[in-house]
């Protein structure tokens, strides 16, 4: 009986853990020109573990500089390797008693080749493993991978009659390859099956020549000559593992230090260039003939076979799954379906080790009729069958092995299967089911297999991950990216992964790529997505700061300097090639479009419909709860907190259960109560506050009215009724397909705007309806405080603290705002003059009444009215909602109820003088500079300076407004930045 081989990486981590050399190999002068050599003493077998190349480990950047200072004779012991895209080198060139790195370079016929082999504490040894029989006295040699060394050409011009000189430096390429982790800590049993354990990741890699044995048709009765055969096999495939198989290919370099281009390059890399080696089974059928070469992979022995139900009964009829088959009648579909199951999970298994490595065959379910791709195909998540992805569905439909509770839609199906895939284990759980929820396609796999663009995804869901919308704009960076990675494939060949991209060399084809993913147009100098074309810039900036990291921790001065010049170069050429044709274009296509407010007549319209529904569909949703009764409620009442708060419909959207159960339930003091008015103390019992996340991460509020409160208490405590996901933590969750994300209350708002009868749908939006309250509230004679309580309610970027302020925030809030709040749902028209403690309208009365004229009042507020001044008003207002720029959101706090109210008559306004514009700017040029408005006795003191401005009759006052409104005005340039550029 044949003895059992050894485990050859076990057998290297034993001297690798004791320190010393196997006694089988003597160093001996091989001759003059190659001095120093390694001669085996006994016969050795293919794969066996030859010798370590020890010596000190350390970083490449400190052997680059140790090559630096060594003589040629002491730098020709630097091994140089690159292991999972960092570079490392050993030097050997202390004399020890180690031989590994005496072996001597042979590219004609080497015996031996260099591995990596990772210790139990997962760091790299390099060790010789032998790739042919060696017979005693032969030397051991391996082939350094440099056809342009020196030496070689020499050998070459000699006939091969001169060996190689040992003090040679220029010692080139190598590959090493087949990492192997294990511990020192596995017992026996682990060693003797640490070859096949190594194997479940090989699979892929010795297919090919095991499909030129065929397993013949054998009788029930030729067992021994099949073991005999099986026997044959593994030696056969443990040989073609050692020599052919490469898990992942590692760039290493003995006596001078790897080409940069080889640091520049990850696993990931790897992965993208093997793609095209990836090949998908298909049929070798020829008219009128079929042809039965198919093999199925086993799950145990991790073998193909043409006949893969016969050798499970045969070999494996003791393991379970086989076993729970084989327990069923011949014949039976219950028998053939659980042999089913477990001849797709081989294949899976073995599709999964080709998808890692990046070599091999990929086994479909079906065998294609012609040349596809691997990204064409899915496994099944019940059966694992591998199926091309468009048809996935329909196979899901009747899939014999599936769970009728997890039937998905078909939109989802693909989303579900990828996750079976392989994919990095090093992202986090939350970040691989973002990546599961996209759209299997070629963009989604870049995804996948691009680490910079992983990494940029896992920081931004550290940062904002558990935020349910953040997740959303997560994945549209990280597709945005891959897109762009795919368009600079198609115009450099070069280009491989992100990481090459972030180069200075680079930099035109990034330039390139971009404006051809957002289609710009060379005759105009427009963009088609203008605003992809920006925010690829500081995606771009962000994964070269990311590169910067790696860079610092791993010391690697060339990949940080190739990052930081690739961020100077945006800095400096971005803006003219970029940034400022798309800006013209986004600004241009503002410039066109009509700034037309919702009709006063349609908001009331709004009003009604939605107070219909809502009584329609509560006492739906009471008697007979559902999912489309929850839905259509859900909906209404999302549209109805729109429209009473002007709040942005995805504030309103995301709020969250918990954040209403944990609402603050206030309890006004008694001294606070008594400063209110009657009409303001029924406003507080009768509203809700809630506080909820804003624009920026402020805190905004929400008002309640008492009918719509009702609406959401109900909504929650019918959600399981309906279906609603336990997980799903918003009031306004969706209810299909167990999902976690909310409604969007732009579209709710839209199919109510459609359905109500308003005469222009299309003009009630929550942008409209917010800028609707601050054109409409120059028709009310605000004080300068309650304006900007109005603003500091809108989430609008104003001063929110005054030193008038008297009464809490929350108060303010129910009593006051939302006094304004209630006549824009009454119709405002019939306030027009009044002061906010003058306004008192019906809270009783939903629908209310106005007069004809505030459609016309309207009309002429959305329109460009005859009257040149109240144009420039309205203009201002609208200016002040917009979303320009933050600062003109500042000017409401300054605005003196004169500029805001057309029943008061303007003062006459006197320009300001060259001389005075010169003398204040002068004395404010540290405000100009800090963006600060001066205070009072600032303005006194340049008063009391500058006597010319007393003169012209100018206050403390209107210095300071000269130079609020200039500090404005170099905002708002700022803010639009091609003004500067392009005056």
């Amino acid at each position: 009986m044949r003895p059992r081989r050894v485990c050859a990486e076990k057998e290297a981590l034993e001297f690798i853990a004791s320190g010393t050399d196997k006694d089988i190999f003597q160093k001996k002068v091989i001759s003059q020109e190659k001095g120093y050599g390694v001669i085996a003493c006994k016969d050795i077998e293919p794969g066996e573990f030859l010798l370590e190349y020890a010596g000190r480990h350390i970083t490449g950047s400190e052997g680059e500089a140790l090559f630096k200072e060594y003589s040629a004779e002491d730098a020709a012991f630097l091994y140089f390797y690159s292991y999972q895209g960092h570079l490392y080198c050993v030097d050997g060139s202390k004399d020890t008693e180690r031989l590994g790195r005496f072996i001597n370079d042979d590219h004609i016929k080497p015996n031996s080749k260099i591995k990596i082999i990772c210790d139990g504490e997962k760091r790299p040894h390099l060790c010789a493993f032998a790739t042919t029989k060696i017979p005693a006295g032969e030397e051991i040699v391996f082939d350094y991978g440099d056809p342009d060394c020196p030496w070689r050409h020499e050998i070459a011009n000699m006939d091969n009659s001169l060996p190689q000189q040992h003090n040679e430096i220029d010692i080139s390429e190598n590959v090493c390859d087949d990492v192997t982790e294990s511990s020192l800590s596995n017992n026996e049993e682990e060693c003797s099956k640490c070859e096949m354990n190594n194997m479940d990741q090989q699979l892929s890699l010795f297919v090919e020549m095991l499909e030129e044995e065929e397993e013949g048709e054998k009788e029930e009765g030729e067992e021994e000559e099949e073991e005999e055969k099986e026997d044959n096999d593994e030696e056969e495939v443990s040989e073609t593992k050692e020599v052919q198989g490469k898990i992942e290919a590692q760039k290493a370099i003995r006596g001078k230090p790897l080409k940069k281009t080889m640091t520049e390059m990850d696993e990931s890399a790897n992965d993208c260039q093997n793609q095209h080696m990836i090949k998908v089974k298909t049929s070798s059928n020829k008219p009128c003939q079929r042809i039965y070469d198919k093999k199925n992979v086993c799950l145990y022995c991790e073998k193909p076979y043409a006949k893969i139900t016969r050798h499970l009964k045969q070999k494996h009829h003791g393991e379970v799954e086989v076993a729970k088959a084989l327990s069923h009648k011949q014949g039976s579909s219950m028998r053939n379906l659980l042999l089913t199951k477990v001849r797709n999970l081989g294949n899976f298994h073995h599709n999964s080790a080709v998808l890692s490595t990046g070599k091999g065959e990929i086994i479909p379910k079906r065998q294609a009729l012609n040349v596809s791709v691997a990204t064409d195909y899915l496994p099944c998540k019940f059966c694992f069958g591998m199926y091309v992805k468009t048809d996935l569905w329909r196979h899901h439909k009747r899939c014999k092995l599936q769970k009728k509770e997890n039937i998905l839609v078909r939109r989802k199906v693909q989303a579900s299967c990828s996750l079976l895939l392989p994919m990095d284990s090093t992202i986090s759980a939350g970040l691989q089911k973002i990546i599961g929820d996209m759209t299997y396609d070629a963009v989604t796999q870049v995804v996948k297999s691009d680490t910079l663009i992983l990494s940029l995804g896992e920081r931004m869901f550290l940062k904002n991950g558990e935020v349910g919308r953040y997740r959303a704009d997560i994945r549209n960076k990280m597709r945005e990216l891959a897109r762009l990675l795919l368009v600079a494939r198609s115009i450099d060949k070069d280009i491989v992964t992100l990481k090459d991209l972030i180069n200075p060399a680079k930099f035109n084809t990034v330039l390139e790529a971009v404006k051809k993913m957002t289609g710009f147009d060379g005759s105009t100098n427009r963009f088609s997505v203008p605003s992809t074309a920006l925010k690829l810039r500081h995606s771009l900036i962000k994964v070269a700061q990311i590169l910067q990291g790696e860079a610092l921790r791993h010391e690697d001065e060339a990949l940080k300097g190739r990052a930081e010049h690739f961020n100077k170069l945006i800095e400096l050429e971005w803006t003219i090639h970029v940034s400022s044709n798309a800006l013209k274009t986004l600004y241009q296509k503002k410039w066109n479009s009509a700034q037309i407010l919702p009709l006063a007549e349609d908001i009331r319209k709004l009003q009604k419909h939605l107070k219909y529904l809502e009584e329609v569909n509560k006492q739906e949703l009471n008697d007979h709860p559902s999912k489309s009764s929850w839905s259509d409620l859900s909906q209404v009442t999302l549209s109805q907190l729109i429209l009473f708060n002007r709040r942005r419909e995805g504030e309103v959207s995301r709020m969250e259960v918990k954040t209403y159960l944990q609402r603050n339930h206030i309890n006004i003091q008694d001294d606070i109560l008594e400063s209110l008015s009657p009409f303001e103390k029924k406003l507080c019992e009768n509203l809700t506050r809630i506080e909820i996340r804003g624009k920026r991460g402020r805190k905004v509020p929400i008002l309640l009215p008492a009918n719509v409160k009702e609406s959401v208490e109900l909504l929650i405590k019918t959600r399981e009724d309906a279906g609603i996901s336990q997980a799903n933590p918003y009031i306004f969750a969706r209810p299909n397909y167990g999902s976690l994300e909310n409604m969007r209350g732009c579209d709710s708002l839209k199919r109510y705007a459609k359905s109500c009868g308003a005469k222009h749908p299309e003009n009630i939006t929550s942008t409209k309806l917010r800028k609707h309250v601050a054109t409409v509230s120059q028709l009310l004679n605000l004080k300068t405080h309650e304006l900007d309580q109005l603003a500091t309610f809108m989430g609008h970027d104003i001063y929110v603290h005054r030193e008038f302020y008297r009464l809490p925030e929350e108060t303010l809030q129910m009593a006051k705002v939302s006094r304004i709040l209630f006549a824009l749902q009454s119709g405002i028209s019939k306030y027009k003059g009044q002061s906010l403690e003058d306004i008192t309208p019906n809270i009783n009365s939903e629908e209310g009444s106005s007069s004809d004229s505030e459609d016309g009042n309207s009309k002429k507020q959305t329109s460009r009215g005859e009257n040149a001044d109240k144009e420039k008003d309205l203009s201002e207002i609208r200016d002040l909602d917009s979303g320009k720029a933050a600062a003109s959101h500042e000017v409401i706090g300054h605005m003196s109820n004169p500029l805001l109210s057309f029943s008061q008559k303007r003062k006459p306004k006197k320009p300001w003088s060259e001389t005075e514009r010169k003398v204040i700017e002068l004395y404010f040029k540290s405000n100009f500079k800090e963006m600060k408005a001066p205070g009072k006795v600032d303005c006194e003191k340049c008063l009391n300076k500058n006597t010319i401005l007393k003169d012209n009759g100018r206050d403390w006052k209107a210095v300071k407004y000269f130079v609020h409104n200039r500090i404005i005005s170099i905002k708002r340039n700022l803010t639009q930045g091609y003004h500067a550029l392009y005056p």
